[in-house]
């Protein structure tokens, strides 16, 4: 042996000190891919940077590498879906370069590989990302066999090369090697999921991917939905991804492509308050009045999850202001008193909302009035409001009960019980079992309501 020669560190030669500092960096480093897992891709790229500096400077690479390949491919991922494409291609780079333990290509290697078969698409450098697909698709064959989606994401990532390139015959001998339930399969459709909306892969794919099964008696019959890209846009819409969203209608998506239900994007947008969103699909022609199966409108939505901004955006675009959720018959004007948004509800008195609408007989709470259900839960601002606007106090339900009785049924109500009494609230009046406000009070045992209402009572 030379005289400058070392053998390498086993893990029995190292010092207590550095054992521990080992575990603790590993740890770190699976933090950062936890994290890149659950989408904080900031945070596990700035613990990843770290961890992994710090075990390279300690020379720990044949220690524990895998945790380290692993760490430089999360880290990777993490900065692609921040749109750091130098910083990823280096990253890719240099996880493709390491030599394996069998030194042949493991897991780690063949998916940096297709990582990089992606970025030269976008690039339109064909012949490097051939290279790179075919490497991917050669060591996942091997490791996980030909029927795994991993391997079969590769073939159809070929199949998008080559006809990117206009080698159509090419593409379609490899489209002929997969199973055609994988090309509408939306848990995998797109190709690079964390950087489809900065290079477009995705929608390329998917556009392939459509225009394949539309030709395809076979393949017409898995198209239950409008297509694969109507479910990407309204994911997007879901989950907030405007980026997603801009890229299809750039693309010229129709943005009112409904589900199974007839959701569209911009009901889903504005149950869960993506108003920029909810902004963009009315620009670009999105209906403002469309209901789902259930009679839900995106005004309804808005309403009852209390997203004020985007009420008065569907108002402003002429949304009919009492249009119904058939499901539940209520106006947006019950939903947003009956869940307590008095900003919204001002709103909407303000565009003339019917005061006195009811919910449907089929309801849970049936025929009740915004004033009824807003008294019921117990939001005093809301009950004041509507009172102020010229409700009627002594409006009844299904059950013959009115807002009074309603309110009674309540422990710490008395705001509510006020103001409708000082309204002209009828404290005799008594609903279908004969229970009148003072019943009912009673009856839930609820002592400072019976009081309070003895007082009215007697007066």
């Amino acid at each position: 042996m030379a005289k400058d020669e070392q053998l390498p560190l086993e893990k029995e030669d190292l010092s207590y000190d550095d054992r521990v500092e080992i575990e603790i960096l590993s740890q770190s480093v699976n933090h950062g891919c936890e994290l890149c897992d659950q989408r904080a891709f900031a945070d596990a790229e700035a613990i990843l940077r770290n961890s992994l500096k710090m075990l390279q400077q300690m020379d720990m690479l044949a220690i524990d590498e895998t945790c380290f390949r692993a760490g430089l491919l999360k880290l990777a991922i993490a900065t692609m879906s921040q749109e750091k494409w130098s910083d990823s291609e280096a990253i890719l780079s240099r996880l493709v370069s390491l030599e394996t333990p069998m030194g042949v290509d493991d897991a780690f290697t063949s998916e940096a590989c297709f990582f990089m078969a992606q970025i030269y698409l976008a690039r339109h450098e064909f012949d490097e990302s051939l290279e790179y697909c075919q490497r991917a698709r050669v060591g996942q064959r091997r490791l996980l066999g030909v029927q795994d989606l991993t391997y079969q994401r590769s073939t159809r990532l070929l199949t998008l090369i080559f006809g990117t390139r206009g080698d159509h015959t090419s593409s379609a001998a490899y489209r002929q090697l997969m199973p055609l339930e994988t090309w509408i399969d939306n848990s995998d459709i797109a190709v690079l999921p964390w950087t489809y909306q900065g290079i477009g892969i995705s929608f390329q794919l998917q556009a392939e991917a459509e225009k394949f099964l539309a030709s395809n008696p076979v393949g017409r019959s898995f198209l239950s939905d409008p297509a694969p890209l109507g479910a990407q846009l309204r994911a997007a819409a879901e989950k907030g991804d405007i980026n997603v969203i801009r890229l299809l209608i750039s693309r010229g998506i129709n943005v009112d492509l409904a589900d199974k239900e007839d959701s569209t994007a911009l009901q889903l947008a504005c149950s869960s308050g993506y108003f920029k969103i909810a902004e963009l699909l009315i620009q670009n022609g999105a209906d403002v009045n469309r209901s789902n199966k259930g009679g839900r409108t995106p005004l309804n939505g808005a309403a009852k999850e209390g997203h004020r901004d985007i009420v008065k955006l569907l108002l402003e675009h002429d949304a009919e202001v009492d249009s119904l959720d058939e499901r539940q018959v209520m106006t947006a004007l019950i939903h947003s008193a009956a869940y307590g948004h008095g900003a919204i509800v001002q709103e909407l008195l303000t565009k003339g909302a019917q005061l006195d609408a009811k919910s449907a007989a089929s309801c849970v709470e049936p025929e009740k009035t915004a004033l009824a259900f807003a008294a019921w839960k117990g939001h005093a601002d809301i009950v004041a409001t509507l009172i102020k606007a010229g409700a009627d106090v002594n409006t009844r339900d299904k059950h013959w009960r009115t807002p009074l009785i309603s309110a009674a049924q309540q422990t710490y109500n008395d705001k509510v019980l006020r103001l409708l009494l000082q309204a002209g609230a009828d404290v005799s009046a008594a609903d279908n079992h004969n229970c009148s406000a003072v019943e009912m009070a009673k009856k839930n045992k609820i002592l400072s309501t019976v009081n309070l209402l003895m007082e009215y009572a007697d007066a």
